[in-house]
């Protein structure tokens, strides 16, 4: 559908390719700190891994004035509980089978991506083009938070600008409406046709015959069948998507 507005919302607005290597090369450096923590502790070693800390913390991440203004310490040390919970019950069962007394999670490292379409749907994306790993792909652990349309334009309208590499972009009136949400359905299809939860509306109040006209009818769900976890957000309280986030990536390490 022609709008005639910059589309920032589609997979093409994104270079996947550096993403993925980018996500790869989290997971080598964070081994590599891993070992470094491990060795000694010469001036050098400890200057390499400050520098490893200072690359991937995150630019992105909010004051924590502002985190604690919507996550609050009753909340956080309810979350911090459940895990120190679920780490002590699996240290109970390795015991139970192993001599050592090392928890299961002293070496396990995360890698946290958060962002929009990546669990983008493969066929519709290599249409014509050479097939590559998408940012899904090299993740072990998926989790698809879900909300209602209104609550998703409603936070969408409240940002201010984004930072692109042409510099500030600023949503024009009825973005959401004509680019955003039709993306999202779009490049979700097979998604949803498994999970119409996740498009958080009745999958029928977007027309499917006109969809599937379009020549994006054969859809594969091969990828969305494998480790994939449809978090379904019906509260706006961020603490129980936090919960649930925590739960689903505990059990997954179990």
């Amino acid at each position: 559908m022609e709008t005639g507005l910059e589309d920032w919302d589609c997979p093409d607005a994104f270079d996947m390719t550096k993403f993925v290597k980018d996500i790869q090369k989290a997971k080598i450096n964070l081994e590599k700190l891993s070992i470094l923590q491990r060795s000694s502790a010469s001036s050098d070693k400890q200057l390499e891994i400050q520098e490893i800390k200072d690359h991937y913390a995150s630019r992105w991440a909010n004051p924590s004035e502002d985190v604690n203004k919507v996550i609050s310490d009753k909340d956080l040390k309810i979350l911090k509980e459940r895990i120190e919970k679920s780490i002590s019950s699996t240290e109970g069962a390795s015991k139970e089978t192993t001599s050592g007394n090392a928890s299961p999670f002293n070496n396990v490292k995360l890698v946290l991506v958060d962002g929009i379409l990546l669990f983008n749907d493969r066929n519709i994306v290599e249409q014509g083009a050479e097939k590559h790993l998408l940012p899904g792909d090299v993740c072990d652990v998926k989790i698809f938070f879900t909300a209602n349309p209104r609550i998703l334009r409603t936070r969408r309208e409240a940002r201010s600008a984004y930072a692109t590499k042409e510099g500030i972009w600023v949503d024009p009136p009825g973005y959401f409406d004509n680019l955003v949400w039709p993306n999202f359905l779009k490049f979700h299809y097979a998604l949803i046709k498994k999970y119409p939860e996740a498009s958080g509306e009745p999958i029928e109040s977007y027309n499917d015959n006109d969809y599937k006209k379009s020549g994006h009818a054969n859809l594969s769900l091969a990828d969305y069948q494998k480790n994939l976890t449809i978090l379904s957000t019906t509260s706006t309280m961020p603490s129980e998507s936090l919960a649930r986030c925590v739960d689903t990536i505990l059990e997954s390490l179990k």
